[in-house]
């Protein structure tokens, strides 16, 4: 869940930097061609009812006869970039931020899970000046005039200040989230969550009644059916089992099967397969449709994993083999719709086990509070020149202490400086294993209740139309109990 939040928001970051940084290259070839003093027209972007600005204000905003102008571009990329990572490296920062903002009264934010986001806070001021139609902005100390343009061009963004955040779930549905009817839903329903309900019991509001946009944007469609539905037969003629057409090719060209026919395309192998159907009746035997088992669509549909695989690719060998019965075709949209409700279920196993859902980058690598410490303090000290001798005393000591001398040298500051302070978590176990790990503590029979478990899932949340044949909530279940046995020891992969 936090990893697809991650993904949406890297996505949406690296998105805004490229848009920035397309506006900040075509506003530079504009100042190119039409020199030092810029050309766009103040009242582009005036509406009906908006206060004209006097032929006054106007020079101090747009033209560069008049100083004290500033280029924006030059003002904005060219300043310092500061990292605060103590209370008393803000103290040093904010009377120069406060002093900034009495001259430029415009700031830009940007919140980042991964490196420390100066750029993107840039960019964001930088887009707003240039969407109000600003190649230069005036220092308000320069005069009057220049503060009463400022409120006017302030007072066009009412309407857009002090709005609430709407943000949206993290049990998003691909690129469809429905996060904010999520969002709204009642302390007890959330609750409800955590004791093992299935979602159609959670009173989980269907995806499909809330959409905003069609389902399954984003997904990519198989461009060839799932089943080709050729047969392979034993020497005996017993059918075997289903399987597709480079599969059965395969046989053919390899000299260990004969060609029966052609349709449907029957090959009969020339040595005793491993193992054979129990009865006639068996899953694998049965002709599949290519098409969505929920809604029967037979276009646009998509593999989908019953079991997850981060749960399946831990599971001992004897439950991974010849394990396509929980791999079935949903149409894109469907697919959405299930993943979502998966995040539903995914959480519940995470609050069981104590197995926290997370990337790797967020689990496994931990912040090691010394190495932080040393290079908060050598950025501090490469980057302010007015600290007092006592603390700058007591940053330079810790740096000592931390390369075990008695000398700092400029090499020495500049490594403290670029310290990677993340470590490995030895004890990082993925969400996926730890689930397994935990059930396959009861024995053969534990860990098959999780297949049944994620079976039963799909067909309460999705209620199919369209299921092959013979698909069970059990499936091989039995099988697995009378060739293992109940005391099976389980070697997890």
């Amino acid at each position: 869940m936090l990893k697809q939040t991650a993904v949406t928001v890297t996505l949406a970051t690296l998105l805004g930097i490229a848009v920035g940084g397309l506006v900040l290259w075509k506003v530079n070839q504009r100042r190119k061609e039409k020199g030092r003093c810029g050309g766009v027209q103040s009242g582009a972007l005036r509406k009906p009812g908006d206060e004209e600005l006097t032929e006054v204000e106007e020079k101090e905003l747009h033209s560069c006869a008049t100083s004290p102008t500033t280029s924006w571009v030059e003002k904005i990329f060219g300043a310092e970039v500061v990292i605060v990572s103590e209370a008393a490296e803000w103290d040093r920062v904010e009377p120069l931020l406060k002093k900034e903002l009495q001259m430029w009264p415009v700031l830009g934010i940007d919140c980042e899970w991964v490196t420390y986001a100066a750029k993107d806070a840039q960019v964001s001021v930088a887009l707003f000046l240039h969407l109000l139609g600003l190649f230069f902005i005036p220092a308000i100390s320069g005069g009057g005039n220049a503060a009463d343009a400022w409120k006017k061009v302030l007072g066009k963004c009412q309407g857009l200040m002090d709005m609430p955040f709407r943000g949206r779930s993290s049990c998003s549905l691909g690129d469809d989230g429905n996060g904010e009817a999520e969002s709204q839903q009642k302390p007890r329903n959330r609750k409800s969550a955590a004791i093992g309900q299935s979602p159609v019991n959670q009173q989980v509001k269907d995806p499909r009644k809330q959409k905003r946009k069609p389902l399954g944007v984003g997904y990519s469609a198989r461009k060839s059916p799932l089943y080709d539905n050729c047969f392979l037969h034993a020497p005996d003629g017993q059918p075997l089992c289903t399987c597709d057409r480079k599969k059965a090719q395969w046989y053919l060209d390899k000299g260990i099967g004969e060609l029966v026919s052609t349709d449907p395309f029957v090959v009969k192998l020339q040595f005793e397969p491993s193992g054979r159907p129990e009865s006639q009746v068996d899953y694998y035997l049965t002709v599949k449709e290519n098409l969505c088992v929920v809604c029967g669509k037979k276009e646009s549909y998509i593999r989908k994993n019953i079991v997850p695989h981060e749960y399946r690719r831990h599971f001992p060998i004897q439950m991974k083999d010849h394990n396509s019965h929980d791999v079935l075709l949903l149409c894109t949209s469907c697919h959405a719709i299930s993943n979502y409700y998966d995040n539903h279920l995914k959480q519940q196993l995470a609050e069981e086990f104590g197995a926290p859902i997370g990337s790797e980058e967020g689990v496994r690598l931990l912040e090691d509070p010394l190495r932080r410490q040393v290079r908060s303090a050598a950025r501090a000290l490469l980057n302010a020149d007015s600290l007092p001798d006592a603390r700058r005393e007591e940053l330079l000591q810790g740096i000592k202490d931390f390369f075990n001398t008695e000398t700092i040298t400029s090499e020495m500051l500049q490594e403290a400086a670029g310290l990677e302070i993340r470590i490995c978590n030895e004890s990082y176990v993925p969400h996926g294993l730890k689930v397994v790990q935990c059930l396959a503590k009861g024995g053969l029979r534990s860990l098959m209740q999780l297949e049944k478990r994620w079976r039963q899932h799909f067909l309460d949340t999705m209620q199919p139309k369209h299921l092959p044949k013979q698909w069970s909530v059990s499936h091989n279940h039995g099988k697995l109990i009378r060739k293992y046995g109940e005391d099976f020891e389980l070697e997890l992969s």
